[in-house]
């Protein structure tokens, strides 16, 4: 019975010394192979509503220090490979044309902006945003 009990010792002793030695080679992560950090300051919410009764909702938008408005839009847009058409920069600011399949002065609508349920009186790239803002993007006929 002893010998039986010492050979169930020996086994366990062999098996926790290969699994020392086993862990022992095997090397950490490195930083090139771990997750890449996020350097964003928070997210930002955007929603179009291009007045045919369904919204497209983008949440959880990451934000970095001194984006406005316009520089998410032009990324989900991008992102989306949907159509987005503007001015360039004037005295007043960008001048949006088109987002997606809306084109400002169809049925007498043009796109307007609200951040968190405000409307905004600034072009899009003068609204600098925070963390934690919705955006709302509303093809309509006027302020609503």
């Amino acid at each position: 019975m002893q010998t039986r009990g010492l050979k169930f010792f020996g086994a366990a002793i062999v098996l926790l010394g290969a699994g020392f030695l086993f862990g022992w080679s095997v090397q950490a992560p490195t930083s090139s192979m771990t997750a890449p950090v996020s350097t964003g300051q928070g997210i930002v919410h955007l929603i179009l509503d291009d007045d045919t009764g369904q919204l497209r909702t983008f949440a959880g938008e990451e934000l970095f220090a001194g984006q406005t408005v316009f520089d998410i839009l032009k990324s989900v847009t991008t992102r989306a490979s949907m159509p987005f058409v503007y001015d360039p920069p004037g005295s007043y600011g960008v001048f949006i044309r088109q987002i997606a399949a809306k084109n400002n002065g169809f049925e007498k609508k043009y796109w307007q902006y609200w951040v968190n349920g405000q409307f905004a009186m600034v072009a899009a790239d003068r609204y600098t945003l925070n963390s934690g803002d919705t955006i709302l993007w509303k093809f309509a006929s006027e302020q609503k």
